[in-house]
């Protein structure tokens, strides 16, 4: 299963998961940037388009939504009961789909976090602390 690795201690946290909780916490920096950078641009055109601009205003909420999530998500990620790895890949997604409001960051953040949740070791510690019960 390891293959030229060690096996972790039981309780030992991967480096990836503090990796994914910092980037995950970075993205949602760079959403709030984004947000604020989108509203006043919107808000410049609306002003100079006497109002009409303004109606292109909600385009600038989903960055902002998706700050919140990341900084519950990587918070969680940080502490020592993380969500599940179902809702850390939904993030991922999440983060990747941001590029269409300008978010390179989180489109970074988004591939390296798919590839890192494919590792088994990660999978296998998202298993000992959060372990899903079949009924």
């Amino acid at each position: 299963m390891y293959q030229n690795q060690q096996p972790p201690a039981y309780n030992e946290k991967p480096g990836q998961i503090t990796a994914i909780a910092i980037l995950m916490l970075l993205s949602g920096l760079t959403d709030v940037g984004l947000f604020f950078m989108w509203g006043i641009l919107i808000i410049t055109g609306g002003i100079a388009t006497i109002g009409i601009g303004l109606l292109c205003l909600p385009f600038a909420l989903p960055p902002l939504a998706l700050a919140i999530f990341e900084f519950i998500y990587g918070a969680k990620l940080l502490s020592e009961k993380p969500a599940t790895m179902k809702s850390y890949k939904t993030m991922a997604i999440l983060e990747i789909v941001s590029i269409l409001f300008g978010n390179v960051v989180g489109l970074v953040t988004g591939i390296l976090i798919l590839v890192w949740l494919n590792d088994p070791r990660i999978a296998d510690w998202f298993n000992r602390n959060n372990p899903v019960i079949v009924q």
